[in-house]
């Protein structure tokens, strides 16, 4: 065996690397969640964190009615009041 010459540089190494972070990123959530939530990102035109916002907004303003009722299930420090 000889050695092979290396035909990727580091900035090719990064960008693979955070290609693939950005497909899987929501996966930690487990389950059907994790799942629904990463097949939205993975619409995002990119991977970087901005074009992930753009398609989260996306998908929110085309299924969210406002106002809408939520439940708060576990304690948040904001303005959102478990009693609202």
């Amino acid at each position: 065996m000889e050695p092979a010459t290396a035909r990727d540089t580091e900035d090719d190494v990064a960008a693979t690397i955070a290609g693939l972070e950005s497909q899987t990123s929501w996966l930690y959530l487990g389950g059907e969640q994790g799942k629904r939530i990463q097949a939205i990102v993975n619409q995002a035109q990119g991977h970087n964190v901005f074009a992930v916002f753009r398609a989260w907004h996306a998908y929110l303003e085309e299924h969210l009615v406002f106002p809408f009722e939520a439940m708060v299930e576990e304690y948040q420090r904001g303005p959102v009041r478990p009693d609202h």
